[in-house]
């Protein structure tokens, strides 16, 4: 069961492809990590977090925005922060359309490199099974800004206009979403499954591009 002492909130980072808790050293489950500026820090991983989503909300920060994914259990709390400007929002964003948030669901996230291309995701699970696109090149809803036919040779600069349109747009449709958890009849807790996700996502290598 993820459970934080202090407050009874869990606060998820995703590093590495996998849901991260920043944590002390001497902790539990901890393992030592020494970050870009050479700092060693401590963490413990999980490879999937399950509950009820009860808010979705963009924050800002001193490092760009933020997806906040506020999940419930019982009496627990989970936070998963996500980068607008990460795989993991495109992946989270494109596939949220079909989970009913009504239900619980689990989130589980990934990154491979099975040849030259990093394939980074996030999966959600739901009445036994992994829920598809929502948004792909069949179905993109109105005001979704079309890929660029010629990106090959669209230049650099329009390229950026056209993520930081398909970001903005993003933003304001996963705030728009309605969403509607269902008080859990009893605590199903929000539990995390300590790595081993490379072994769960191997078998989705090649399938997670939606386009």
């Amino acid at each position: 069961m993820l459970k934080e002492a202090n407050n009874n909130t869990v606060y998820l980072y995703i590093i590495n492809g996998k849901l991260t808790q920043k944590v002390t050293e001497g902790a539990d489950g901890a393992v030592q990590r020494t970050n870009k500026k050479g700092t060693v820090v401590y963490e413990k991983h999980f490879s999937s977090v399950a509950g009820y989503i009860k808010d979705l909300k963009i924050e800002g920060s001193d490092f760009g925005d933020n997806l906040i994914v506020h999940m419930i259990d019982g009496g627990e709390n989970c936070q998963i922060q996500i980068s607008v400007e990460s795989r993991y929002f495109t992946s989270f964003v494109a596939k949220i359309g079909n989970v009913d948030t009504s239900q619980g669901v689990e989130i589980k996230t990934f990154s491979f490199q099975p040849e030259d291309k990093k394939v980074s995701g996030v999966n959600f699970y739901q009445s036994g099974g992994k829920v598809d696109y929502f948004i792909n090149k069949d179905n993109q809803p109105e005001g979704y800004p079309p890929f660029p036919e010629d990106w090959q040779s669209l230049a650099d600069a329009k390229k950026k206009v056209y993520w930081i349109e398909k970001t903005e747009w993003e933003k304001e449709y996963i705030q728009a979403l309605p969403i509607s958890p269902a008080e859990p009849s009893k605590s199903e807790d929000i539990k995390g499954k300590l790595d081993g996700l490379m072994d769960q996502v191997k078998e989705e290598m090649g399938k997670e591009t939606p386009f």
